[in-house]
């Protein structure tokens, strides 16, 4: 048992140490309707990286920066976002509010996870559209990863929207989030487009995935 244990694959590791956060993420919602809603892309996201690491294993290290999107996104639907109370946990590490420092009363950590996702998921786009789709490193990884995840955000906007027509005000305005922003979901793709630009850079520079080979799944 503990032979097969060590011969586990990272990603393995990683995905039974987010299926505890998850689960343990589950206990005590701010809305059980709202955090089921927001887990249907966490279960179809996970499907798909099970089913594509059986096939053609990522690195080691997109799987880590998916793991932590992902953690994130854990964190946002248990508080349905709007709510994660990160000014509180920020004055009682540091003794600073983070919304003072940046002049605002509104809560941005679901503007944080969408830049964050352009950030820690372009890599992982890049690397799968390498391995899988036979896409050369470097540009053109590049600009795939940064054109799947404005596709992604785009959508996600528009799934959104859809949510508004079938479901009440009050869980439309959980789900979404928007506190009052008339150009929310214009400022969400931004910094979705942002964030994805920014993670490009290297990608191309560096032709990712060739650049860390002793990052390299081989399992």
């Amino acid at each position: 048992m503990r032979r097969r244990l060590a011969r586990a694959p990272y990603r393995a590791w990683l995905l039974a140490l987010f299926l505890v956060i998850l689960i343990a993420s589950s206990l005590f919602p701010r809305s059980m309707l709202d955090m089921t809603l927001e887990h249907i892309p966490t279960v179809l996201v996970l499907a798909l990286l099970v089913w594509h690491g059986w096939r053609r294993p990522l690195s080691n290290l997109s799987y880590s920066l998916l793991f932590v999107f992902l953690v994130l996104h854990v964190i946002g639907a248990h508080y349905l976002y709007s709510n994660v109370p990160y000014d509180e946990w920020s004055r009682a590490v540091t003794g600073r509010s983070i919304n003072e420092a940046l002049g605002t009363t509104r809560n941005h950590y679901d503007r944080f996870v969408h830049f964050m996702f352009g950030i820690l998921v372009g890599p992982a786009a890049a690397d799968m559209a390498v391995r899988f789709g036979r896409i050369r490193p470097g540009f053109w990884a590049a600009a795939f990863a940064v054109g799947l995840i404005a596709l992604c955000g785009n959508l996600y906007e528009i799934l959104e929207w859809l949510l508004t027509l079938v479901a009440s005000p009050e869980d439309a305005e959980n789900y979404n989030g928007q506190q009052g922003d008339l150009f929310d979901a214009q400022k969400d793709i931004t910094l979705n487009l942002a964030g994805a630009l920014i993670s490009a850079v290297p990608i191309w520079i560096t032709r990712w995935p060739n650049a860390a080979p002793h990052w390299e799944s081989t399992r």
